[in-house]
């Protein structure tokens, strides 16, 4: 646009004319500046943006500067920026940031392509009372060419801050030591410790539990506020059946958990909402096949801080619909979740959610539909407790309980450390088979190590689980693999599409090369 701009411009003999066109091309040159920062914002508060970054638990401020300057050093909109992590930054810390901000505005200002520059920062902090943050900055920065609009400002030059909590669980030392090392490169070698030993004491202490013989969820008296909600609703149903109502004995309650984080000081007005739209979904979804629907959402107080709420839904279904009804609940509450919290979709607020397979470390935990029998269970999800790398897995007791509630029988692991010795030995202890095929990430399964997924996979028809990494490339690829073998078996298969590779999360391409995932189920499909 600048480049079209500036050419118009350099017709024009009179000077009026070609003040009011600079103005405009001002103006919009403004207006792009400010959707750049307004994606930005946009894009951090999704919950998959640059999913192998340290995820978030809450945004907690955000700030943006966009200027029009003819300096060739915005002095003025460093010291804006660097005074925004004052009440989120101490030390050493904030040193770094500010070599940081200056390092990257001399990179941006100095790498332009063509008209336009970009540069993206993103590092942690800790502040002057402890707290572990994550501090995302994304600068944009357009440079005139025609001497007409340098003479109205040299460039235009926007900054988006956004400022979270950071999701500590599974931030290693490693893993601490080398974000630092990494993030604060512009700092010597002297300073990058010292940030590392005040960020590592910030993680320490809000990790220490406050009664190491008690386990502590992340909000203890919200989740006992919301226990007793759930005890005194299943009371009053105890109390309804003691007064004369006559027992559902040939009826069975399936449940879900979920939980719910509001901008701050939200929770309490949206919960009468959030119970009407899960209790609406959950009855299109069901129909005639619950005789009862429950659900309680409650937070933690009336606080004007409270951001959190817990929610329980409930349907009755018959005996004989227990297993497909919960794994139906677990589906239409995802789904319910994930409505909720798109804008346009419904009036909520919501920063994040995450139900029963987020806290047991099974994200993005879903049921496949689709080309497999309608009496079959396959699920995907990510490897347990996966953070950004194949080795971070892991099965605590709250992971295996929840194979267990979910009636998994069988696992395939396409992790590239799917060989390792401790999962094998806690699946094979909790009486759960398991398939090791070690894959490469951004790489795909082999022809016969789909063939081999697809050999377990039917003796374990009532429950099989597949994971890789993060749960998509790799796991798509084999979830797709599955689909097509279970096409093969039909009389009049379809064939799938490519469309529906994307879907399933198969990965085409990476840096620029192919994975292979596409050609492998090509060449299945024949």
């Amino acid at each position: 646009m600048g480049q079209q701009i500036s050419a118009v411009v350099e017709k024009f003999d009179d000077d009026s004319a070609k003040q009011k066109l600079a103005d405009d091309a001002m103006n919009s040159l403004l207006e792009m500046a400010k959707l750049q920062v307004a994606a930005f914002k946009l894009a951090i508060s999704n919950p998959n943006f640059e999913a192998k970054l340290i995820p978030i638990e809450k945004i907690l401020s955000s700030d943006s500067v966009i200027q029009a300057s003819i300096e060739n050093t915005p002095t003025n909109i460093g010291s804006v920026i660097t005074d925004s992590f004052s009440a989120f930054a101490s030390g050493e810390v904030v040193k770094g940031i500010t070599t940081i901000i200056n390092s990257g505005l001399k990179i941006l200002l100095g790498t332009y392509s063509g008209n336009i520059s970009t540069r993206d920062i993103y590092l942690i902090s800790t502040g002057k009372i402890g707290g572990v943050f994550r501090v995302d900055i994304h600068f944009f920065a357009y440079r005139f060419r025609s001497d007409q609009l340098k003479s109205v400002t040299k460039e235009v030059l926007s900054v988006s801050i956004v400022i979270s909590s950071a999701e500590l669980n599974g931030l290693s030392d490693n893993t601490l030591r080398n974000i630092v090392q990494q993030t604060y490169s512009a700092s010597t070698s002297e300073e990058q410790q010292s940030i590392y030993e005040q960020i590592k004491a910030a993680r320490d202490n809000v990790q220490k539990p406050a009664n190491p013989d008690v386990r502590l969820d992340r909000n203890t008296h919200a989740k006992l506020h919301f226990q007793r909600a759930i005890d005194g609703m299943r009371a009053r149903g105890k109390e309804s059946l003691a007064s004369g109502a006559k027992p559902r004995s040939e009826h069975v309650d399936v449940s879900e958990e979920f939980e719910i984080r509001t901008p701050i000081g939200r929770a309490y007005e949206q919960c009468p909402a959030m119970d009407a739209w899960i209790r609406g979904g959950i009855t299109a979804a069901f129909g005639h096949e619950t005789k009862e629907i429950s659900v309680a959402c409650t937070q933690s107080g009336h606080s004007t801080s409270d951001s959190l709420i817990y929610g329980l839904a409930t349907v009755s279904v018959a005996k004989s619909k227990v297993q497909a009804a919960q794994d139906k609940l677990v589906g239409v509450i995802n789904n319910l979740l994930k409505s909720a919290a798109s804008p346009g979709l419904s009036d909520l607020t919501i920063d994040s959610f995450s139900t029963q397979a987020d806290k047991a470390g099974l994200f993005r935990f879903e049921w496949v539909k689709g080309h497999i029998p309608d009496a079959d269970r396959l699920a995907r999800s990510s490897a347990p407790h996966y953070i950004e790398a194949d080795s971070d897995q892991k099965l605590p007791k709250e992971s295996i309980q929840f194979l267990k509630d979910n009636k998994i029988e069988h696992v395939i692991s396409i992790n590239s450390q799917a060989d390792n010795e401790t999962i094998k030995a806690t699946l094979k202890a909790n009486g759960i088979a398991y398939t090791p095929l070690p894959v490469k990430d951004f790489t795909a399964p082999t022809s016969d190590q789909l063939k081999k997924g697809n050999e377990n996979y039917k003796k374990h028809r009532a429950g099989t689980l597949v994971w890789c990494g993060y749960g998509h490339g790799r796991t798509g690829t084999m979830v797709t693999g599955l689909q097509i073998y279970a096409e093969k078996d039909k009389t009049s298969p379809t064939r799938l599409s490519q469309d529906e590779y994307k879907s399933n999360h198969v990965e085409k391409n990476h840096n620029g090369k192919s994975t292979g995932q596409y050609e492998v189920l090509d060449a299945l499909q024949g």
